[in-house]
Order: C-alpha cells, then sequence, then structure tokens
C-alpha cells in the first residue's frame, strides 16, 4: 500500500486504512465491516442483536467509547470507539472516510482506534457506545454491569499467572460464562450482509427500545 509495510509493531493505522479500502473493493455489497483483534473473543449473534436497533444504511460507528482531549474548560477534543473490544462501521461510513482527503494516517503506526476516531469526527459520524463491547476482560469490569449488559465481546485470552502463557481453558470459560449464551439465544444467523476482519498480529439480547432510548438521550445532551 503505497509502498509502505502496513504490518506495523504496535499502532496499525496503515493497517486498518488498507482494510477500509480493501473491503470497500472486495465486500462493498455488504452492509457493515466488524474490525477485532485477533485476541477478541466474540459473540456474532450478540453482535447482530446489537445491530438488529440500528439502520445500517446510514453512516454507523460502534462500539465500546472513550474520549480523549476534552477539557474542564470546555474545549472539546473527540471520542473514539476502541479496537480491541471490536468496532462495527457501516459501509457508508466507510465510503466517506475513503473519500475524504484530510483522513489519512499521520504515520504507519499511529493508533488506529483514536485516528479512526479523528477522521469520524472530521465527518461528522458520532461514536456510539454499546455497553456489550469490552476492551478488556471480564474481570476489569463491575460484575452488576456485566449482568446487566448482555456481553458481546471482551479483549485478550486469558493467560496462566504461572507461566505468562495462553490458558486455552480459562479463555474457553470465559466464552461460555459471558458470550456463549447470547449465541445460543440469537437462533440461526446470515452473514450475507456483514464482514468481519480481525487484525492479525495483536494478542444479547438486549431490547430494542431500551438502546433507542438510550440513543436518543445521548442525542439530546449532544445537541445540547
Amino acid at each position: 500500500l503505497y509502498g509502505i509495510e502496513v504490518n506495523q509493531k504496535q499502532g496499525h493505522c496503515a493497517k486498518t486504512d488498507a482494510i477500509l479500502k480493501y473491503f470497500i473493493k472486495y465486500y462493498g455489497t455488504r452492509k457493515v465491516l466488524v474490525v477485532v483483534d485477533d485476541d477478541t473473543l466474540l459473540s456474532v449473534r450478540g453482535l447482530m442483536s446489537v445491530l438488529e436497533s440500528y439502520d445500517v444504511s446510514q453512516p454507523l460507528y460502534i462500539g465500546e467509547r472513550y474520549g480523549y482531549a476534552h477539557r474542564a474548560t470546555g474545549r472539546r477534543g473527540y471520542d473514539y470507539i476502541t479496537m480491541g473490544g471490536g468496532l462495527v462501521l457501516s459501509t457508508q461510513a466507510i465510503l466517506m472516510r475513503n473519500k475524504c482527503l484530510r483522513c489519512v494516517c499521520p504515520y504507519p503506526d499511529t493508533p488506529d482506534d483514536m485516528q479512526l476516531g479523528l477522521w469520524m469526527k472530521y465527518l461528522r459520524i458520532p461514536a456510539y457506545h454499546e455497553n456489550g463491547f469490552h476492551q478488556s476482560e471480564p474481570n476489569n469490569y463491575h460484575q452488576a454491569a456485566l449482568s446487566h449488559y448482555p456481553s458481546v465481546s471482551f479483549h485478550r485470552f486469558q493467560r496462566s499467572p504461572m507461566t505468562g502463557e495462553i490458558d486455552p481453558e480459562k479463555t474457553a470459560n470465559v466464552f461460555r460464562t459471558y458470550l456463549e449464551e447470547s449465541d445460543k439465544e440469537q437462533g440461526v444467523y446470515s452473514g450475507q450482509d456483514y464482514h468481519i476482519s480481525r487484525r492479525q498480529g495483536e494478542e444479547t439480547k438486549r431490547t430494542t427500545a431500551r438502546r433507542a432510548k438510550a440513543k436518543d438521550e445521548e442525542h439530546g445532551k449532544d445537541e445540547l
């Protein structure tokens, strides 16, 4: 890509830029792209349940939202979706990004999730926060929150405290405990409209009414 090696040890902006262009070229008829790390645990049917409450023909940018450079003085930075927990981009949002002359990587290893948030700010596409996406492991979240919002994803595999190596059984147990029931509950999944891309090299049912209400309240705050 432009003579640049897209595989970087950190940051991954060039890689994500390449993914977005590759998606439009080869999967442009799909409605949604989901980007996750290669150590992200994901409930596909939980994800599908989340998407049911959105109009995927519109520009969408969804996941666990963080903020950067917001100031108490009123100066506004920007919001971004953390990549480890996975993010959803609609095809319309990607098309807008790919046509944006300002939306380029400062460096190949610029942090991709933060840079993507800045691009979305340029395009006036809001970052929609969904509580089911998780940037970290379950033990870093309050259990009351995990029980209230059906989980869609968790980031990082479980490791042995003795060796530091990945523990497959503990990792599988996280999936069984927090994500497997979401998969069982959602029934048959058809992926004709969706594409999931895992970034190589890095280690739900909620009612539509509740989510729609939360989004309406969020839009009201943004307008204020």
